[in-house]
């Protein structure tokens, strides 16, 4: 009986264990002292006892055996996970996966709570060929803050216009925009690229640099935006371009907004407001455009005092405009006449 368990276990082409083990076996004091019944038991314990090591040896020995071109075989581990899961590349998908959101905290609306509202007052004049004055307008607007999400917000925006007597009251619209480009285009693509240093007020400023692509009614935009997390007014630099076509020269840079200034007083309401200057110039087919902006932080949209000049393409002056702040707080005012079915798509559509 021992013999057929120690030949099931060990199997027939082991006879240099067997050996071994019968002549422990042989020499094992239990038989003098127990029962031929328990020394059979003890002599069965032993016998696999015995196979279980030389298994385990065995099979150490064949891990370790040379590969056919001669380097060991090495099992894989997650010590040694393979190339193509390296912490290299699972660095490189985590960073494109990045995409550009600029925070409630750094946006001119965003950072206010829903309710929030300003009121502007726009005066533009138009001159022709000749530089003399031709229309004159003054123009209201009203812009109320109704939704707040991610990467969206809502405002509901009216505007009265009086021209040469006339007193054009607008419909009040609901306009739903990206925190990143300000415009209502959906946003396709955005990627970072290496950071960059700005001088700003002979300040060296560090700088995230990101390209976020968007959709303008038929045509794809670039904005090449330089965002410091710690210097108002966070976008301190921005550069607007057409995508360009694969079978076409790439477009020239059609908008740049720059801070110039910082540290600068502006008095509103016998109260002096802390502000930053910004420069926006755009440049296109029928002209270009200089807008000069004072913005604080404290005033819903930023803008406290803007000043825009137009030309036409030989470099006259066209249009210039003056706006500034009438009013503005955060408390909600009174709900302007817009339906309560239009508030709630509103609401949808910017979540």
């Amino acid at each position: 009986m021992v013999a057929a368990c120690r030949e099931t276990a060990i199997g027939p082409a082991r006879p240099l264990v067997v050996s071994r083990i019968n002549n422990i076996l042989i020499g094992f004091p239990g038989e003098r002292i127990v029962s031929t019944f328990s020394a059979y038991r003890i002599r069965i314990a032993v016998v696999f006892a015995a196979t279980l090591l030389y298994c385990r040896v065995a099979t150490s020995a064949e891990t370790s055996t040379p590969s056919p071109t001669g380097n060991p075989v090495q099992p894989v581990s997650s010590a040694n996970p393979p190339a193509s899961e390296s912490p290299t590349s699972a660095q490189d998908e985590t960073q494109a996966a990045e995409r550009f959101v600029l925070p409630s905290k750094h946006h001119a609306w965003a950072r206010f709570p829903v309710g929030a509202w300003r009121k502007i007052q726009i005066t533009t004049e138009t001159f022709d060929e000749a530089g003399a004055v031709v229309s004159r307008s003054i123009t209201t607007q009203s812009e109320n803050l109704q939704s707040v999400s991610l990467d969206r917000y809502a405002l509901n925006v009216q505007a009265t216009v009086d021209l040469v007597g006339k007193r054009i009251i607008g419909k009040w619209i609901i306009r739903v925009l990206h925190t990143a480009t300000d415009g209502a285009g959906q946003v396709v693509e955005t990627r970072r690229l290496e950071d960059q240093d700005l001088t700003l007020s002979n300040q060296t400023v560090a700088c995230q640099v990101w390209d976020v692509q968007y959709r303008d009614d038929a045509r794809t935009l670039v904005d090449r935006v330089f965002y410091a997390p710690e210097q108002f007014p966070y976008v301190l630099r921005r550069e607007m371009a057409q995508v360009a076509s694969p079978d076409s020269d790439p477009p020239s840079t059609e908008q740049v907004v720059n801070v110039v200034a910082i540290e600068i007083p502006y008095i509103i309401e016998d109260r002096i407001l802390h502000c930053t200057c910004l420069q926006i110039t755009r440049h296109g087919e029928k002209g270009s455009t200089v807008r000069i902006a004072l913005v604080s932080e404290l005033v819903p949209g930023g803008e406290v005092a803007v000043w825009t000049t137009d030309f036409d393409p030989q470099g006259r002056r066209s249009r210039w405009s003056s706006q500034k702040l009438v009013d503005s707080g955060q408390a909600p005012l009174e709900e302007p006449p817009t339906s309560r079915r239009e508030l709630r798509r509103v609401r949808r559509r910017s979540q």
